[in-house]
C-alpha cells in the first residue's frame, strides 16, 4: 500500500496520512489499523519517557512527531497541551486542550486546563467561560467554582471602576461577563444601578448641549 510505502522511505507523516484515507473509508481495516499503531509506537513510546523524565524539550519534539502523524490521538494531545504549559506557552496550550475537548467534550479536565492557561494570559473572560463550563460538567468542582467566584467578583470591579471614569461601554461589557459566573447579587445589582445612573447623566448633560 501506499502507506508502508512511505513508512518504509521513512515519510512517516505522509504514511500517516495515508492510513487516515483508508481508515476514514474503511474504520475495520486491519492491516490500516495496525500499519497506524506501527507509525505512532515509536514516537508515543519517546513522548512519555520524555514526559517521565521531564524533558520538556525533548518531550515537545515527540509530541509534535506523534501529532503530526496521529493529528487527534488523545494521549497525544495531553502530553502536547501539558509539554506546552511546562513551557509557559500558554495560549498555545489552551488551543492544544481545545482540541482535545472538541473530542471529548465531556472532559472536565480539558475546560479546566482551558481556564487555568487563560487565566495565566490574563484572558479573564475566556477563562471565567471555561470555568463555568467545568461547572457545567461537574457543579461540585470546588477549584472552578472558587475561580468563577473569583473573576466575577474581579470583573465587577473592573466594571465599577469604568463607570466611575465614564467608560461606560467598557463597564457595561464587563458586567455582562462578570453574570455568566457566581457573585452576590447584592454587589451586581449596585454596580448596575451605578452605569445606568452614569448613562442617564451623560444623556441629560447631552441634552443640554
Amino acid at each position: 500500500s501506499n502507506a508502508r510505502n512511505y513508512w518504509l522511505m521513512g515519510q512517516n507523516v505522509a504514511a500517516g496520512q495515508a492510513v487516515r484515507g483508508v481508515l476514514a473509508v474503511d474504520p475495520g481495516n486491519v492491516a490500516a489499523t495496525e500499519m497506524y499503531q506501527l507509525l505512532i509506537s515509536p514516537a508515543l513510546t519517546a513522548a512519555r519517557a520524555a514526559q517521565q523524565e521531564n524533558n520538556v524539550t525533548a518531550l515537545l519534539q515527540h509530541a509534535e512527531e506523534l501529532l503530526s502523524i496521529a493529528p487527534d490521538h488523545i494521549e497525544g494531545l495531553g502530553i502536547m497541551a501539558g509539554a506546552l504549559a511546562r513551557a509557559r506557552r500558554w495560549q498555545e496550550a489552551a488551543g492544544v486542550w481545545e482540541r482535545l475537548a472538541v473530542r471529548i467534550p465531556a472532559s472536565v479536565e480539558a475546560h479546566l486546563q482551558m481556564a487555568r492557561c487563560h487565566e495565566r494570559v490574563q484572558a479573564l473572560d475566556l477563562a471565567l467561560m471555561k470555568y463555568n463550563d467545568v461547572i457545567a460538567l461537574d457543579p461540585n468542582h470546588a477549584e472552578a467554582v472558587t475561580a468563577a467566584a473569583r473573576l466575577s467578583a474581579v470583573m465587577l470591579g473592573q466594571a465599577r471602576q469604568k463607570s466611575q471614569v465614564g467608560e461606560l461601554e467598557e463597564a457595561q461589557r464587563l458586567l455582562l461577563l462578570a453574570s455568566r459566573g457566581r457573585f452576590e447579587n447584592a454587589t451586581a445589582m449596585a454596580v448596575s444601578h451605578h452605569i445606568a445612573h452614569q448613562w442617564l447623566r451623560k444623556a441629560r448633560e447631552q441634552f443640554k448641549a
